[in-house]
């Protein structure tokens, strides 16, 4: 019975800090990069930008479909924080023939995945993220050739529908 109730302890503690790993509600604009990391941690990811500023990502969720980017300024204080994989983030950053696609790492951080399409002369990274309840996932095809996104098509994702068109 010990046994049992120290299993189910355990789990309760797991999701409980699952739930908090990442205490992000706490971050706002002009905190110092030693108060987010105090407050949420080591990011899983760092990039900079020309302009000096530099951007944390924190990524979490059921198989990192949430991806909160911390973006500081020259001075490492605070200037934005962000759910990256929302549609409507999507929909905001990616321009067809004019986002390029190496601003698609920079603005939604690493994808969970990376496919290279030489008959197509594409690469398309895909990011799977939860709209609501729903499992969704967004293929960014980018031309080879140009360099600039092609499409950013928007779909659920299909390991978790059983079956109609969406």
């Amino acid at each position: 019975m010990n046994i049992r109730r120290n299993c189910g302890i355990i789990v309760i503690s797991l999701a409980l800090a699952a739930c908090a790993q990442f205490n992000l509600e706490r971050v706002h604009p002009g905190m110092s990069s030693d108060q987010v990391r105090d407050q949420a941690g080591t990011p899983h990811e760092t990039r900079s930008y020309a302009d000096g500023s530099t951007a944390w990502y924190y990524v979490g969720g059921g198989a990192g479909r949430r991806t909160w980017k911390i973006v500081f300024d020259r001075s490492s204080q605070v200037s934005g924080v962000e759910q990256m994989l929302t549609i409507e983030s999507f929909h905001k950053y990616l321009k067809p023939g004019i986002t390029r696609g190496e601003e698609v790492l920079l603005i939604f951080g690493r994808p969970g995945g990376t496919e290279r399409y030489p008959g197509l002369n594409e690469v398309v990274y895909t990011y799977r993220f939860l709209d609501g309840t729903l499992e969704m996932v967004c293929d960014i095809r980018v031309d080879r050739a140009t360099g600039l996104v092609k499409e950013y098509p928007i779909y659920r994702d299909p390991a978790f529908t059983s079956g109609g068109d969406y």
